[in-house]
């Protein structure tokens, strides 16, 4: 984290359940509950790994939640297939993530407490990452 006015950079969290972070891929932050949403791209491989991440069908990686309150981090859903981005609609009801392997994108409902996501599109392509826009 580095703050609005600069400075040095500080770690929030690097692991979670004794496992380092070795593939962080994609953020948003819903700012009006302090809460970060990221994925877990993989427990084993770092980014230049990513080419064998895309043929890989090991469905280990995960979704995680990390609390600006109380500097907790939590896993919302595992079982994803390299996970590539996340980002939350405009009024932080869901999330969208893409599932690059499996050539899709998941919406996940946080009003919820059952975390399972349901296929929000299919693709003909592998999507690289997730953006909210002005449309």
């Amino acid at each position: 984290m580095i703050g609005p006015n600069g400075g040095i950079a500080q770690t929030l969290v690097s692991s979670i359940e004794r496992i380092s972070f070795k593939f962080i891929n994609g953020l948003d932050i819903d700012s009006s509950i302090g809460v970060i949403y990221f994925k877990d791209s993989s427990t084993t491989f770092q980014r230049r790994y990513a080419d064998i991440l895309s043929r890989s069908t090991v469905n280990s990686r995960r979704l995680l939640k990390y609390d600006l309150h109380t500097k907790n981090t939590f896993v919302i859903y595992r079982g994803l297939m390299f996970p590539n981005g996340v980002a939350l609609n405009k009024n932080h009801s869901f999330l969208l993530m893409a599932e690059t392997t499996q050539r899709r994108i998941l919406k996940l409902n946080l009003g919820i407490n059952n975390f399972e996501p349901e296929v929000f599109a299919e693709l003909p392509r592998v999507p690289d990452n997730i953006k909210m826009n002005d449309k």
